[in-house]
């Protein structure tokens, strides 16, 4: 996920950049007409605002970092392996103890790995976007699999540094919840597999 915050209507992704939807205040704020004369309730007017604050950031969520392709390749040294996405290359191995040679995360570091950087990465764009004083974020996570059940758990520790009141980092806790990789994990995942 490596979008950054170019402006209000900008994002930019490696020097390419994408322009968002614009939206329409007068549309989001009066949706319905008597008269040529704007006619809304209460609860109207506090969902269309609460739209139009979120409409950036929910199309960036669900229509922008959704989608990811690697390719991994291991030839006959034991057991490093090569990743790369087109544009960057990262190291994966196994400790000594399983045979490798400690050269990069395991696969399983590289999954808690996936957790840990989406939640820092998500709660940096929700504090930005927002102006919030978050200066900085530290996200631990532990990951045990039971091979017995077959349960897996990922235990996470997030640290915000900053001025932040209560009702600030109970928000972020929930942006936690729902960064991509949390909501892939937590929901159905289908693996389709075949030789090529």
């Amino acid at each position: 996920m490596p979008f950054a915050k170019a402006g209000k209507d900008t994002l930019f992704s490696n020097k390419k950049i994408i322009s968002l939807p614009k939206i329409n205040k007068k549309a989001a704020f009066y949706p319905f007409y008597t008269n040529n004369r704007p006619f809304l309730s209460f609860f109207d007017l506090y969902m269309n605002k609460c739209l139009y604050n979120c409409g950036i950031f929910l199309h960036l969520f669900f229509s922008l970092v959704m989608d990811a392709k690697v390719i991994a390749h291991t030839s006959t040294a034991a057991y490093r392996t090569t990743i790369s996405n087109t544009r960057q290359e990262i190291i994966a191995d196994e400790p000594a103890t399983l045979g490798g040679t400690d050269l990069g995360f395991a696969p399983t570091e590289l999954l808690a790995a996936a957790l840990a950087s989406c939640t820092s990465i998500t709660l940096r764009m929700y504090a930005d976007r927002k102006s919030w004083n978050l200066t900085d974020i530290k996200v631990e996570v532990d990951f045990q699999r039971d091979t017995k059940t077959f349960l897996s758990t990922f235990s996470r520790r997030i640290s915000l540094i900053g001025a932040l009141d209560e009702e600030q980092r109970t928000r972020l806790l929930t942006i936690a919840n729902s960064c991509p990789v949390h909501r892939t994990l937590t929901h159905s995942i289908n693996v389709d597999t075949e030789l090529i």
